[in-house]
């Protein structure tokens, strides 16, 4: 730790007493505690910081040496007072010194500083003028930037990392999770062509849209991975219209709620994040869950936005691992938004999965 050297009084200055412009100097150059030591009276004269160092004023900024000295640890006054005694019996003109002060607070600061002595024309000390280092807040502070800076590169690395795994990841999300879902659902209206003449063509006309969807879907893939699904419709327009679609081939009946004010707080991309668990769970409860009604609701609850899709189907053990890469898409995407994820269910209980969020995350 570097400490200040401190300038000499002026030699035209008598000694015993030091000039406007010694004073100044030490000022100048000390950036912590000034402290001035009159040996005659035993009266120590500190900075008018003296409090952001130990935590307490001083009236008039002043204090009695032997007074003082009772501030320091018990097991360190002796060897302090018999290194002053030391120095003050010799005839050095500086003093470098180095201690732990305990504070009112209980805590305990490490300070050292420099000081020269001023003797009269017999050589006795008679004043001691110099500064006052607080080298624990400088410690403390370097530790807490070190701390910030490794956290700071942590997080930079992980978010690299992250980006990383994200761009391999995100085109076998997208095609999951929603070019899959086009597709199966112009499956499903193909079936029903085949098994209901009577209204094969709407169903082959509403399979070739599902189809011309995916197709354009995949070439927006192509281009970034990009969707202007919530763009064109809006979060509630875009599950409205899967719903209605869904409905139309299934015997399930879905009951939806989501207020147009608590949409309007939401970012696209969050819109896009929650469409994509909506399409992912409706999957699985299209496949697995024998459901005959489902019920989708966002709503807000303090802080949090939570978004819960319920049905009354099979339900299963959620202690058994689950096949497939469904469940875990819909874990990472709330990890995505800071949120949680949690699938309720037990066999023949149906199943609710409910997603919490922060609501500062969502906008």
């Amino acid at each position: 730790m570097k400490i200040h050297e401190i300038p000499p009084p002026p030699k035209s200055a008598p000694i015993g007493s030091e000039t406007a412009d010694w004073i100044n100097s030490i000022v100048k150059i000390s950036y912590d505690l000034i402290c001035d030591w009159n040996l005659d009276t035993d009266l120590i004269s500190f900075g008018s910081n003296y409090a952001d160092i130990f935590g307490y004023k001083l009236p008039n900024h002043k204090i009695r040496f032997q007074k003082w000295v009772e501030l320091f640890p018990a097991n360190q006054r002796t060897a302090i007072e018999n290194k002053l005694k030391s120095i003050l019996r010799s005839k050095s003109m500086n003093w470098e010194f180095a201690f732990r002060f305990v504070c009112p607070d209980g805590s305990v600061s490490q300070v050292q500083g420099r000081a020269n002595i001023i003797r009269d024309k017999a050589g006795k000390a008679i004043r001691v003028i110099g500064i006052i280092h607080d080298i624990s807040k400088e410690q403390k502070l370097e530790v807490k930037l070190e701390r910030e800076a490794k956290i700071k590169e942590k997080q930079i690395v992980e978010a690299i990392v992250e980006a990383k795994e994200m761009e391999r990841s995100d085109l076998g999300k997208e095609l999951h999770d929603n070019v899959n879902q086009l597709l199966g659902a112009s499956m499903l209206y193909l079936d029903m062509a085949r098994t209901d003449i009577k209204n094969g063509e709407a169903y082959l006309i509403h399979a070739s849209e599902y189809t011309l969807t995916a197709i354009e879907a995949i070439r927006k893939l192509t281009k970034g991975l990009a969707s202007n699904t919530i763009s064109e419709f809006g979060l509630s327009g875009a599950i409205g219209r899967i719903i209605k679609d869904t409905m139309e081939v299934n015997a399930l009946r879905i009951s939806f709620k989501l207020d147009q004010s608590l949409e309007d707080e939401m970012s696209d991309k969050f819109k896009l994040n929650a469409f994509r668990i909506f399409q992912e769970q409706l999957n699985n409860i299209l496949k697995h869950s024998r459901a005959s009604q489902a019920d989708i609701a966002f709503t807000t609850a303090g802080t949090e936005l939570k978004f819960c899709m319920t049905d009354n189907g099979i339900g299963f053990d959620t202690k058994q691992k689950a096949n497939g890469i469904g469940m875990g898409n819909i874990l990472d995407r709330a990890k995505l938004y800071k949120g949680s994820a949690e699938f309720v269910s037990k066999p023949g209980e149906g199943c609710k999965l409910a997603l919490r969020f922060p609501l500062l995350s969502i906008y």
